[in-house]
């Protein structure tokens, strides 16, 4: 049997030199994909999240109301509180001067309710019902025969 001619010593230390280089250049390439796979990961969260802010921009709405004559004004989907107050309180005084601000509400609904003797409540929730059904529990702690005189959603 023949025998294998052996490597030069100094063959044997590049051919491992080699294959620790070529080891390291694949933690070294692995190391950066796994690098690669969390940034698009981190990407693709982000831009979800932001195409769930962009669906639900705030949309704000205010209800005036005066207490002496039962005038209201309201607003819906306005880009600020603002400017949601500005326009309801607008709207309102054109039949009163006493009016206020009584419910502002982002992305959702706003009542005013009143009751048999004057007393009267106003108050948001996340639908028309709710909202109603708060402002005429917000009523019924000042008066009786609450009813919804004006609702409005901004959503």
């Amino acid at each position: 049997m023949r025998a294998m001619p052996e490597w030069p010593a100094t063959r044997l230390k590049h051919d491992q030199r080699d294959r620790w280089q070529g080891h390291s250049i694949r933690r070294s390439v692995e190391h950066h994909l796994e690098g690669l796979a969390v940034l698009r990961n981190i990407v693709v969260v982000a831009l979800l999240l932001s195409a769930t802010m962009v669906g639900q921009a705030a949309e704000w709405g205010s209800i005036a109301y005066s207490p002496r004559t039962g005038a209201t004004g309201y607003s819906y989907n306005y880009d600020t509180k603002g400017i949601a107050q500005a326009w309801a309180m607008s709207y309102c005084k054109e039949s009163a001067s006493d009016c206020r601000i009584v419910v502002n509400f982002q992305n959702a609904c706003g009542a005013v309710a009143v009751g048999r003797n004057g007393g009267w409540g106003a108050d948001w929730g996340p639908s028309r019902r709710s909202a109603e059904a708060n402002a005429i529990s917000v009523c019924q702690a000042h008066d009786r025969g609450c009813r919804t005189k004006r609702w409005v959603c901004s959503q």
